[in-house]
C-alpha cells in the first residue's frame, strides 16, 4: 500500500510511528511537512526521515504559522499517486489546499486530528471553524486523537463519514529501562511538564499547591518547561513554599525520562488539551497522574488504579487530589507502568495499517472500536 503523510511537523511520536510503520514493511511511505522543525518546542534536532519532504513555503507578512502557503505541496501530494493520504489536520492553509486536491482528483485521504474547539470562540470565529471543516465531508475516515475527540466528530461531521478513535502514542522504551530512584522518607514531588501558557493551567496548580503544602510539608513541585508565565508564577508563591518549588526550566528531550523517574506523580490540570503525550510518557514511566477532565488522554488512560481526573479549572478539585493522591500512588505503579505499555508505535502501526486498508476498500465500519 503507498500511503502519503501531511503533516505540520516531523515531531519525535510522528517520527516514532513513521519508524515503526517502515519497519513493519507493508506500506511505501511518502511523507510531507509544511516545516522542517517546530520552533516552539525544545525537542531534539529533526532526523531526516526517508523520503521525507519538506515543499518550499511563503510566509505571507504579519499572518499567523496557519497561513504560510506552500505553492506546490497540493500537486506533489497527487504526484505522490498514493493509495490513500493521511492529512494530519485540516486548519491550516496547507492542508486545505491538499484536501481540496485529493477532493477535486478523487483521492481517497483520511484526516487525522485532535479535539475541534467549535464552541470557542466569537461567532466569527466559531463560522469560519465549520467553514475550515467542510473538506472533512469528504473523507474515508476521521482518526480521532482520543475518546473525547471521537465523539465530538461523530457529532459534527455526516454519518457517511466513520470515526475512529486512533490516539497518539510515543516510543516508551526509554521510560521502562529507568528504575525509579528511592525517594526521601516522608516526601513526595509532582510532577508539571509542558509550557508555561495559560492553557495548560499552571496558574490553577501553583494555587491548589499553596493551599494543601502548608499542611503537607513533605510535597514538593516540579515544573518542567518554560514559558511567558514562568515570572506570574513564581511571584504567586508565598514565601515560606518557595524553596518546595523548583523551576527546571525547558528540558533537553533526553533528559526528560530520568524526570519522570524521579517524581512521584504527574500534574497536568489543563483547561484544554487535546491529548497531552505527557500523560503516556508518566505512566511508562510507573507513575500516576492527576488530569483535568479536559485533557483527552485523561479519558482514555486515566483510571481509578493509576491517578484521577479533577473538573478543568477547578482549584479546589485540583487541591483535594494533591492532598489524597500520596496516599495511594505507590501501588498504582504497577498498573499506570501496565498501561503505558499497550499504547506503542509498534501496536499503533499495525492498528493503523488495518484502519487504512479498511478505509481504501470501504469497510471502516467494520473496524472502529477494536484499538485501543
Amino acid at each position: 500500500m503507498r500511503v502519503a503523510f501531511v503533516s505540520n511537523y516531523p515531531v519525535p511520536y510522528q517520527r516514532e510511528l513513521l519508524d515503526a510503520l517502515a519497519r513493519e514493511g507493508r506500506m511505501e511511505l511518502r511523507p510531507f511537512f509544511l516545516a522542517a522543525r517546530d520552533p516552539q518546542r525544545a525537542w531534539p534536532a529533526e532526523r531526516q526521515i526517508a523520503n521525507m519532504r519538506v515543499p518550499p513555503s511563503i510566509a505571507l507578512p504579519g499572518a499567523p504559522e496557519e497561513l504560510r502557503w506552500h505553492p506546490s505541496l497540493p500537486a506533489e501530494v497527487l504526484l505522490a499517486r498514493a493509495d490513500i493520504t493521511i492529512v494530519c489536520g485540516y486548519s491550516h492553509l496547507g492542508f486545505q489546499a491538499t484536501l481540496a486536491a485529493l477532493s477535486g482528483a478523487r483521492r481517497p485521504f483520511v484526516v487525522w486530528s485532535e479535539l475541534p474547539r467549535i464552541a470557542h470562540g466569537s461567532a466569527a470565529v466559531r463560522t469560519a471553524r465549520r467553514a475550515l471543516m467542510l473538506p472533512l465531508r469528504r473523507a474515508r475516515a476521521l482518526l480521532a486523537i482520543g475518546t473525547r475527540a471521537a465523539h465530538a466528530w461523530k457529532s459534527l461531521l455526516p454519518s457517511t463519514v466513520p470515526v475512529a478513535n486512533f490516539p497518539y502514542v510515543c516510543a516508551i522504551d526509554r521510560y521502562l529501562a529507568l528504575e525509579r530512584p528511592h525517594r526521601e522518607p516522608g516526601t513526595f514531588t509532582f510532577l508539571f511538564c509542558g509550557q508555561l501558557i495559560e492553557r495548560k493551567g499552571v496558574d490553577l496548580l501553583m494555587q491548589a499547591f499553596a493551599r494543601v503544602a502548608p499542611a503537607e510539608p513533605g510535597l514538593r513541585l516540579r515544573l518542567a518547561g518554560d514559558g511567558p508565565l514562568r515570572s506570574a508564577l513564581e511571584e504567586m508563591l508565598p514565601a515560606e513554599l518557595r524553596s518546595r518549588v523548583e523551576f527546571l526550566g525547558s528540558l533537553p528531550w533526553e533528559k526528560l525520562p530520568q524526570t519522570y523517574a524521579a517524581a512521584d506523580a504527574l500534574v497536568i490540570p489543563s483547561r484544554h488539551d487535546g491529548w497531552a503525550l505527557v500523560v503516556n510518557e508518566a505512566l511508562a514511566a510507573g507513575i500516576p497522574v492527576i488530569a483535568s477532565d479536559a485533557v483527552g488522554a485523561a479519558v482514555d488512560l486515566v483510571r481509578p488504579d493509576t491517578g484521577c481526573i479533577v473538573r478543568a479549572g477547578d482549584v479546589g478539585s485540583l487541591a483535594a487530589a494533591l492532598r489524597q493522591l500520596p496516599l495511594t500512588a505507590e501501588s498504582m505503579s504497577p498498573a499506570a507502568r501496565s498501561l503505558g505499555m499497550q499504547l506503542t508505535p509498534q501496536a499503533a502501526a499495525v492498528r493503523l495499517h488495518e484502519l487504512l486498508e479498511c478505509a481504501v476498500h470501504c469497510t471502516m465500519r467494520d473496524s472502529l472500536d477494536r484499538w485501543p
